[in-house]
């Protein structure tokens, strides 16, 4: 798993997904699935706007979800 979602790593179907948010909103996201013949093995990207999920750090951070959470999204060295 990378974490992304890559059309060229064989995902062949796609599900149009439409949920509820526990804020009352709705949103829309998409699920890919591919199965690998060979092993069987089901492969899923769930994809959701980065403003409902946002798993990304620095410059590629959403500016929406910084400012809601207030938390920033920073790395830290130990």
């Amino acid at each position: 798993m990378d974490g992304r979602y890559d059309p060229g790593e064989g995902y062949d179907t796609l599900y149009s997904l439409t949920m509820d948010t526990d804020g009352g909103n709705t949103i829309s996201g998409q699920a890919w699935t591919y199965q690998n013949p060979t092993t069987s093995d089901l492969y899923l990207a769930l994809i959701v706007p980065l403003a409902y999920v946002d798993n990304a750090y620095g410059d590629n951070s959403s500016p929406g979800y910084r400012g809601k959470s207030g938390k920033g999204h920073t790395f830290t060295t130990c």
